[in-house]
């Protein structure tokens, strides 16, 4: 995968974040015109929300309909790879920055990435409905 440069402060990107516990199928692809830091926290964030669902909820499961951007990669290592510290979100993903663009065109750059890196599932993270709003 071919990375543009930037940091966690870069704005209107199109990201990719790659699970480090799978061989294949790993990838997803997120926008964000806020900086990446944020958009990062929010993923973290909604992972943190599962685990306190599965905590008050011993028979808590994520179905297919539960799944949308903000807490994909989050149900992903926790229903895939049984993660449930919270520290394991920052240990399980690498996020690298693969294009900037204008807010204008950051959906149809998201999706041309989603498209050629097939990230969307089965073959990847994102789900079905993942090209939303900014």
């Amino acid at each position: 995968m071919s990375t543009q440069g930037g940091n966690c402060k870069s704005r209107n990107i199109v990201y990719a974040a790659t699970c480090k516990l799978c061989t294949k199928n790993n990838v997803y692809v997120g926008k964000t015109v806020t900086c990446l830091r944020d958009r990062v926290n929010k993923h973290r964030s909604s992972y943190y929300d599962i685990l306190k669902s599965a905590k008050n909820d011993t028979t808590f499961s994520l179905g297919l309909e539960d799944i949308d951007d903000l807490n994909a990669l989050g149900a992903h290592i926790f229903s895939v790879h049984k993660k449930s510290e919270r520290t394991d979100f920052n240990s399980c993903f690498v996020f690298d920055i693969l294009c900037s663009t204008s807010p204008d065109d950051i959906r149809k750059c998201e999706q041309s990435y989603i498209d050629r890196l097939k990230s969307k599932y089965p073959f990847g993270l994102n789900n079905a409905n993942s090209v939303s709003g900014i």
